[in-house]
């Protein structure tokens, strides 16, 4: 596989990554519990959205 596909793929999987996260958020699982799952701080989950995201997906 040539690196510009490479790329893709990992940006497709980094979206879908994304919106998993937020699915889990919105059906009232922790960021705590959504980063101890995948290995990481909580922090780390966090900055992978824009601030407020988490939040206001959470509220809706």
């Amino acid at each position: 596989m040539d690196e510009k596909l490479l790329k893709s793929i990992a940006d497709d999987m980094s979206a879908v990554k994304k919106l998993m996260i937020l699915d889990l958020a919105k059906q009232g699982v922790s960021l705590t519990k959504i980063a101890a799952a995948l290995d990481v701080h909580k922090s780390t989950v966090a900055r992978m959205f824009p601030s407020g995201t988490v939040d206001a997906v959470v509220k809706d």
